[in-house]
């Protein structure tokens, strides 16, 4: 399929989750298919939660409305190693974080279903892990996403470790590379702090590193899919 011909505000779902997203999400992919042609958005990803198990129904679903299909996936990245089953975690870290991956290309795929597939062979443990070392081998044709709410650098200033957030953006952006990792905002108000917000953008500018904007609609992880009025821009 060609690259659609994109205009200058036109708004692409860089995170959404379907119902293979066990209690997180209701959206069904034709349902879905049929909402983006009717918002004309020319794009859409898939980033179910710690699976790419509606991957190819999302893929074929999509060509047949003439959208184009990003492949992608919501890991649980734990900061120690993912084959390690231990409930302990050093203070102030999380025993996983999420952040969100889309596939650019076929290497990129093929890394994707490397990962998902490992991170329950090898890391399950509560949930199916991957760790920053299976990320270093296999960031090929990837782009990340820093994770919103969930991810690590948003924890890290929320709990004002400003030094270990700046340590993690770093790390990121070194492993897929300028112009592959992306700071994630979700301003929707849901009892968190502006400050937590200005942070990230000042982040952001910091390391010039741009931003992708996700719409919320109050619900856990779950994109405005029924805003007609009204488009929302995101970056990339």
């Amino acid at each position: 399929m060609d690259t659609p011909n994109f205009k200058k505000r036109d708004f692409v779902h860089l995170h959404l989750h379907s119902d293979y997203s066990l209690l997180q999400s209701t959206i069904q992919l034709k349902q879905l298919s049929k909402r983006l042609q009717k918002l004309e958005q020319k794009a859409c990803a898939l980033t179910d939660l710690g699976n790419l198990f509606g991957a190819i129904s999302f893929y074929t679903t999509m060509l047949e409305a003439g959208i184009r299909p990003i492949i992608g996936y919501e890991a649980f990245l734990t900061v120690g190693r993912m084959d390690e089953r231990s409930a302990n975690v050093p203070p102030g870290e999380r025993p996983y974080y999420n952040i969100v991956l889309l596939a650019k290309n076929i290497e990129g795929f093929h890394n994707l279903v490397y990962i998902a597939s490992k991170a329950y062979t090898d890391g399950f443990y509560q949930k199916p892990r991957i760790d920053l070392e299976l990320l270093e081998k296999k960031s090929g044709g990837l782009i990340c996403l820093s994770g919103g709410r969930s991810g690590p650098i948003r924890h890290y200033l929320r709990n004002r470790n400003r030094d270990k957030a700046e340590a993690c953006v770093q790390r990121f952006e070194t492993i897929f590379g300028k112009g592959n990792f992306f700071i994630e905002i979700q301003p929707h108000g849901m009892n968190e702090p502006t400050s937590t917000f200005d942070d990230l953008v000042a982040l952001a500018r910091q390391f010039d590193i741009p931003l992708v904007a996700k719409r919320s609609n109050g619900r856990r992880h779950e994109p405005d899919l029924y805003d007609g009025e009204r488009r929302h821009r995101t970056n990339p």
